[in-house]
């Protein structure tokens, strides 16, 4: 329980098909185990806090019967809000790629959302700010139980992509400007440079132009942030800025926490 110190919720991931979790048993390999699912959703709901939420994510899975089914069993396990992955295993990404074969099924999510009582998140296709409209114009929830809707939605590619999605004034901000935003943001709080890079060639993989490059141009910059080994210069190939004399040995990096101990007074925090 000592998590519960720095956490309000516990979130299971039953939607990843990363092949290391799949061969685990965990992410969307769970949906085939409806009752270990049962199991971990009632272990966690009995042993946390009432403090502490507890939610999972799912996909949907190959009928629309027995995708209400699997929501209806975490409902009664003891989650308190659930997110579905408009789409099934079969219909997933397109080789190691965050690319998908068919498009979510947005038209289903009133009735899935109508087969619990607790909220339910929508997950799929999200991938600017115009999508986010085009969906609640069409699909924000009624007055009854039986025109449901999601309460939220869930958003992934876009927001790796393109951060300012949540963006809702009327010009958004120029991407070159979000990207280095980002990096600083990663450098103030000394995100480790192994992450801050991966993020960034999400990001300059993504739909958006990054300062007009493009084919080869866009190769020799790739190439070179593969090259950077250190914050400082990542935040030199995007003109971000970095004084490394503001910064302490081994920052933006996994050595900076390695011999870290919990001070004794924080370590006997308890949670009621």
């Amino acid at each position: 329980l000592h998590v519960c110190r720095d956490v309000r919720g516990i979130d299971v991931n039953m939607g990843c098909m990363a092949p290391f979790t799949a061969q685990g048993g965990m992410g969307a390999a769970l949906l085939d185990r409806p009752q270990l699912v049962a199991e971990i959703l009632r272990a966690l709901r009995g042993a946390l806090p009432a403090s502490c939420a507890v939610s999972c994510k799912v996909r949907m899975l190959p009928t629309l019967a027995q995708s209400m089914d699997f929501l209806q069993l975490v409902e009664r396990s003891g989650a308190g809000a659930v997110a579905i992955h408009l789409r099934t295993q079969e219909e997933g990404q397109a080789g190691n790629t965050l690319q998908y074969t068919k498009p979510a099924h947005w038209a289903d999510a009133a009735l899935l959302c109508s087969s619990v009582k607790i909220p339910v998140i929508a997950n799929g296709d999200f991938l600017s700010r115009q999508h986010i409209e085009d969906f609640w114009s069409k699909h924000a929830p009624g007055d009854s139980q039986q025109n449901a809707g999601p309460a939220a939605l869930m958003i992934a590619r876009g927001a790796l992509w393109n951060p300012s999605i949540f963006y809702r004034g009327d010009q958004p901000p120029v991407y070159e400007d979000v990207i280095r935003t980002f990096l600083q943001d990663c450098v103030r709080t000394n995100n480790t440079q192994e992450n801050t890079k991966w993020v960034l060639k999400e990001m300059i993989n993504g739909p958006l132009t990054f300062a007009g490059l493009t084919g080869r141009r866009l190769g020799r910059f790739k190439n070179q942030l593969d090259q950077a080994k250190c914050m400082g210069s990542t935040c030199d190939l995007f003109s971000a800025g970095y004084d490394v004399s503001r910064y302490p040995d081994n920052s933006h990096s996994l050595d900076y926490y390695k011999d870290f101990v919990m001070p004794a007074e924080d370590a006997a925090i308890s949670v009621p």
